[in-house]
């Protein structure tokens, strides 16, 4: 199907049955990390306060064998340490309770710039959730292969603490498009990080959302010869977490130089995405990569036992 041109015109008519929106998967691998106001801990109890999502990582070693993590921003998780804190997800029966996972949060391993916290969680038949599979996630190889660039469409999925759903959480979706891929670190918040820029307008509760994008319908297959091919029937990509917006002090909005202002600045429209390669290398904490290897190993004794030794 070729463009139609006219003076001043260009008009791309619209494929037959092509839908333009975000896929509903996308607004299943969300839930809402919370504050726990009293001892009772149902959806009346607790406030919700940011975003985290589902990645599933498969066994290298044993077929069919997938490791479940709750990923959010590193913040988010700090904030609630000293609190009382939980995960309310939905449930297939038209509810919500909360998630099994452990207390503890992995940061990346070595670069402590990264807005990232991982834990390892237990996904139950009765949760109505989605996991973002590894081979979603956008490495700056993919990145390169499949043409990713500025202005590509991007959206993020979250919490709207305004209205956040009491006995269902009800995530809202933002749009907007790739703003910069920088090629250096960049300040924020008074640190240097490796981040990508998009235009959209985050809000309080879209940290730890995730990112996609959502124009790049390409999908990557290995061939046999350990290539990679991409044609373009793929649906989507994981881009990264969302950290935060940008703001800046009023009094500074003119100036070419400023200091970044989350407690009282102006929402510039510019979100921070922590990229999905950083998210990947602290799922992949030495800690987390031992704990997988010892429930690979104990899941193969299983199905494998040791002969019993004479003595």
């Amino acid at each position: 199907m070729s463009p139609q041109f006219r003076p001043g015109l260009i008009r791309v008519p619209k494929p037959k049955g092509e839908k333009v929106r975000v896929p509903d998967y996308s607004l299943k691998v969300v839930a809402y990390v919370a504050e726990v106001l009293s001892e009772d801990t149902d959806a009346e109890a607790v406030d919700r306060v940011a975003t985290g999502f589902f990645v599933n990582i498969p066994s290298r070693v044993i077929p069919n064998m997938w490791f479940a993590y709750f990923v959010t921003a590193k913040h988010v998780a700090m904030d609630l340490q000293k609190k009382r804190s939980t995960v309310i997800i939905n449930t297939k029966d038209g509810g919500v309770t909360t998630l099994k996972m452990l207390p503890t949060w992995w940061p990346h391993p070595n670069d402590d710039t990264v807005d990232v916290a991982v834990t390892p969680c237990i996904i139950e038949p009765t949760y109505d959730i989605m996991a973002i599979p590894e081979s979603l996630f956008i490495t700056p190889e993919i990145a390169t292969k499949a043409s990713l660039g500025i202005g590509d469409e991007i959206f993020m999925v979250g919490l709207f603490s305004a209205a956040p759903g009491v006995s269902r959480n009800q995530p809202i979706v933002r749009i907007g498009n790739i703003a910069m891929l920088p090629q250096e670190r960049i300040q924020v918040e008074g640190r240097f990080s490796e981040v990508h820029l998009v235009e959209a307008r985050s809000i309080g509760g879209m940290s730890g959302s995730p990112v996609f994008i959502n124009k790049l319908a390409y999908t990557r297959q290995i061939l046999p010869d350990g290539t990679d091919s991409f044609d373009q029937r793929g649906n989507i990509w994981f881009f990264g977490l969302t950290h935060g917006h940008w703001d800046v002090r009023e009094a500074d909005i003119n100036s070419p130089t400023f200091i970044q202002d989350r407690q009282r600045g102006v929402n510039m429209g510019i979100a921070v995405v922590v990229p999905a390669h950083k998210i990947l290398e602290a799922i992949n904490h030495p800690h987390l990569v031992a704990m997988r290897a010892a429930m690979e190993a104990a899941a193969i004794k299983q199905v494998s036992p040791e002969p019993d030794v004479e003595r």
